[in-house]
């Protein structure tokens, strides 16, 4: 589990905004959210009252939302010469897809620091690892084309679901909220029902820390992960027990 410390791009210098990514040897799942989402989100849950004042906190609950980056889908290293790449195949994102692939040059910085620097695009990341995020790792998932994957790293935990029916056709790198500003509400709900969830899970417990939906942070829930003879096994309220499958390393 990687932690983003620093993005720099042309015009861009941001420390604030919380990223997680969680990466095992062929899968990655990646959470991105501004650090001003969070407060105005809950101010537009607290405003109850109709008029403009209440249509206003909606509308910038909504796009907050919708400024929230994330996706889940395969990684694929490559080595040219003697540097390494990194390639994430978006094949679930909560944006509209990229204008370009999304591909970084690696190294590492010490142990537990990692610099990205972009293959298509002008961009620095600086990645700092998370303790207590190697050892056991695993890949589970389940649904037509795996919509619904488990991904664990130590003891971190990603849940990522797809949304239920694909983004309106646009525009590659056209953001999300400007796809949405003239949908309707039931539109923009199908567009936002993206679940992307990070957190802490011991073994028995999953402690949610980030997520995509708001509402899912804080909670603390129940978990049983087991595979016995070839069958995977998910006990947790919030997960449907059936259908999971074993794609990457073990429970």
């Amino acid at each position: 589990m990687w932690q983003r410390r620093v993005l720099a791009a042309p015009g861009v210098y941001d420390t604030t905004t919380t990223v997680r990514w969680l990466q095992t040897a062929t899968q990655h799942a990646d959470l991105r959210v501004p650090a001003a989402s969070r407060p105005l989100i809950h101010a537009a849950s607290a405003a109850r009252e109709g008029g403009e004042a209440g249509e206003a906190a909606r509308h910038a609950a909504w796009r907050q939302l919708a400024a929230q980056q994330g996706f889940f889908g395969r990684t694929e290293r490559r080595v040219v010469g003697d540097r390494e790449q990194c390639w994430w195949h978006r094949e679930h994102d909560f944006q509209p897809p990229p204008a370009s692939p999304d591909a970084g040059w690696m190294a590492f910085d010490g142990a537990d620091v990692l610099i990205e620097c972009g293959v298509h695009a002008d961009y620095l990341e600086v990645w700092q690892r998370l303790p207590g995020s190697t050892g056991r790792h695993a890949v589970l998932a389940r649904g037509p084309h795996d919509t619904e994957r488990l991904l664990i790293a130590g003891e971190h935990l990603a849940w990522v679901r797809a949304r239920p029916r694909p983004l309106p056709a646009c525009p590659p790198g056209t953001p999300l909220a400007d796809v949405l500003q003239a949908a309707s509400a039931g539109e923009r709900a199908a567009a936002l029902d993206m679940l992307i969830v990070f957190g802490r899970w011991d073994g028995a417990t999953w402690h949610i820390e980030h997520a995509s939906q708001p509402q899912w942070e804080g909670q603390r829930l129940p978990l049983q992960v087991s595979c016995e003879g070839g069958q995977v096994k998910v006990a947790c309220p919030a997960l449907a027990p059936a259908g999971w499958r074993l794609i990457e390393g073990c429970v």
